[in-house]
């Protein structure tokens, strides 16, 4: 054993005869690569009631935030847009999207939309994306897009099925001015012709975590959300 121990020894001692100190400078003045604004972002919160406020503008443009990201969190894959709800709630949240587009719009220089995997449709999710990029014209002429009627998952927190229309009634939503009495989508009449340009969508949240709401099957399948991301994509 002792003679192992010697050989092992001696096999080793050429490494440490080339052992040496060594010094490392670092210039901190030169520049490598350019850090991109996207990598400073937070998540936008549907419950704050002050989002939409100069103050929260202020403070997310002081900082230094360069990407906003709307609804933000697990919350995403139970959101439904249009209603400002999510799951069977009846109630709706304090911040919606004209909320949540305003604080964009107001303090920082990129935006990405989570979409509603767990609860939503391909059809609600063209219909986001139509509502804040696609441009006002006539609906149902030569440049418009029909979304069609969509087919949810059921479930206690899936939304009923509706006929999404076209891109251009979407766009036309936003650009409307708020109606005498309410139908419910004054929120989202916030009299913009020009579209928002938020140009990074994300399919849902987390979607590999069991702690997110899910009504497909199996819940958090990696082939289901394939599937889907690829319907939305085409959506």
């Amino acid at each position: 054993m002792k003679s192992r121990l010697w050989w092992l020894l001696g096999a080793l001692a050429p490494g440490f005869a080339w052992a040496q100190n060594a010094a490392v400078s670092v210039d901190a003045n030169a520049v490598l690569h350019p850090v991109n604004a996207t990598h400073f972002g937070l998540n936008t919160t549907l419950w704050d009631p002050d989002l939409a406020t100069v103050e929260t503008a202020n403070l997310v443009r002081d900082a230094g935030i360069g990407i906003l990201r709307l609804p933000g969190g697990s919350v995403s894959d139970e959101y439904h847009w249009l209603t400002n709800t999510s799951r069977d709630n009846t109630w709706k949240w304090a911040s919606g999207f004209d909320k949540s587009s305003w604080l964009l719009r107001n303090s920082a220089p990129f935006g990405i939309v989570t979409l509603n995997y767990g609860s939503g449709t391909p059809e609600e999710a063209a219909a986001w994306v139509a509502y804040a990029n696609f441009d006002v014209g006539t609906v149902g002429d030569a440049g418009d897009v029909t979304i069609g009627v969509d087919n949810p998952t059921p479930g206690v927190g899936s939304a009923p099925s509706r006929d999404w229309r076209s891109a251009r009634y979407w766009a036309a939503l936003r650009a409307a001015t708020p109606l005498a009495n309410d139908d419910g989508l004054n929120f989202l009449r916030i009299g913009r012709t020009v579209p928002l340009e938020i140009r990074y969508w994300e399919i849902g949240n987390e979607n590999y975590g069991n702690w997110e709401f899910d009504l497909q099957s199996p819940a958090q399948g990696p082939i289901t959300y394939a599937t889907r991301a690829v319907s939305l994509r085409l959506a």
